[in-house]
């Protein structure tokens, strides 16, 4: 009997699903089919779930669901999800602002208030994490609320990794958490955020964890909808997530499933064998350091930290730094690692203030647009007038045919003189 388990990768072969032409247009506009086949090729973060059976030793992730109302959300993420549904959606969601995509036909909401429905979640009255994330320096943790967060979830004799600039956390090594706090940092990573980077707990992860703990609110719906806005807008490559979360909103919806979709598979369950390699990397960890030898702490540059406000001021202008660079297309400037990574984190935080305040009417703020976008055109074809004349005083000087191509009957004689 032939086995229907299906790998990371497999297609749908269900004999129900239509074998002639869909009637529904795959795309919205051109603009959606160019960033499909972009993104297509792009590689998916697996969502993960707590398995609450098989977690006979840590009753308390059961108990922490329960009181967050977020059980449904965890019975969300499925062993296998439709992984070309989610690039269509993602391509069809580009450059929409009304949080909806229409996939196969089918018109899908990912506003918060329709994820937080689909999942059964309680919206609050403020979001603990986005208040954190802010800009502004009075939501930054206290010294005494850094500790205790710290006491909490890290291994004994551990701290944050600070900006040497500032003084001020980063970042958490997730090697240095204890096991429990492990298993919540690979949930944040795989399925509230959905990211490919699972090593560190970058701040404004490290506030969910701390929601979490301390049972401050969490708008689940407004996270996840940030973090999929984000993906499906990226300019650059990017790790894609929340397959099985965009498979839930469109089967809501129902999308229809076609012979010969891609499938993909989430991650492993966290269960009682996920919690014991948890603890043998704390244990491993524990024999090694005593043979560590720890640098001395004058050995460490000791610098004032940056005022909030001064920190955010300078990640802001780095910013306008990159921006800049780019819309003139020259080199852009360089950053040392802490100050790139400070730069990337300060551009991924919610804009503050309203863009009305700026425009004060629709009609105003388009027009804006337009200059800018005509401000674009002008300086690219500035840029390729000057290209062509460069290249055109380059095979005068060198004798370069126009024609590179026809040089290759001639063995390179050109090249050698």
């Amino acid at each position: 009997m032939a086995s229907n388990k299906r790998t990371r990768g497999s297609r749908n072969t269900q004999s129900t699903q239509p074998t002639q032409q869909p009637g529904y247009e795959k795309f919205s506009d051109p603009q959606c089919e160019e960033r499909f086949e972009k993104i297509k090729g792009y590689k998916f973060a697996g969502e993960r779930k707590f398995d609450f059976i098989n977690l006979q030793r840590y009753p308390q992730f059961e108990t922490k669901f329960t009181a967050l109302g977020w059980k449904g959300f965890n019975r969300m993420v499925v062993k296998e999800s439709n992984r070309t549904i989610a690039l269509e959606f993602f391509a069809n969601a580009y450059g929409k602002e009304d949080d909806k995509a229409v996939v196969r036909g089918k018109r899908v909401d990912y506003s918060p208030e329709v994820i937080n429905e689909l999942l059964g979640l309680r919206e609050p009255a403020e979001c603990h994490v986005e208040w954190r994330r802010s800009r502004s320096s009075r939501n930054f943790p206290t010294d005494d609320e850094l500790a205790q967060i710290l006491a909490e979830i890290g291994k004994q004799g551990v701290d944050y990794v600070r900006s040497r600039a500032t003084g001020f956390p980063t970042r958490m090594n997730v090697v240095d958490l204890k096991p429990e706090y492990k298993a919540w940092a690979s949930f944040i990573h795989s399925t509230l955020e959905s990211v490919s980077a699972t090593s560190e707990l970058p701040m404004e992860r490290l506030y969910i964890l701390e929601a979490i703990i301390f049972g401050h609110g969490i708008n689940v719906g407004r996270l996840l909808n940030m973090s999929i806005q984000q993906m499906a807008n990226c300019g650059s490559s990017v790790t894609l997530g929340h397959c099985c979360l965009i498979n839930a909103l469109c089967q809501a919806k129902e999308v229809p499933v076609e012979r010969g979709d891609i499938m993909f598979n989430s991650k492993g369950d966290i269960d009682d064998t996920a919690m014991t390699k948890f603890e043998r990397e704390l244990a491993r960890q524990g024999r090694r350091e005593p043979q560590q030898v720890q640098p001395m702490q004058e050995d460490v540059p000791q610098h004032p930290p940056l005022h909030p406000m001064l920190h955010d001021y300078i990640c802001g202008m780095a910013n306008w730094a990159q921006d800049t660079s780019s819309e003139l297309y020259v080199n852009g400037p360089y950053f040392g690692a802490e100050l790139s990574l400070a730069a990337d984190q300060h551009r991924q935080m919610p804009l503050q203030g309203n863009a009305f305040e700026r425009f004060n009417t629709e009609e105003a703020m388009e027009t804006y647009f337009v200059d800018q976008r005509g401000r674009a055109q002008a300086r690219e074809q500035r840029i390729k007038t000057g290209t062509g004349a460069q290249k055109t005083e380059l095979r005068k000087r060198w004798k370069i045919p126009k024609n590179i191509e026809s040089c290759h009957d001639e063995a390179g004689s050109w090249h050698n003189k």
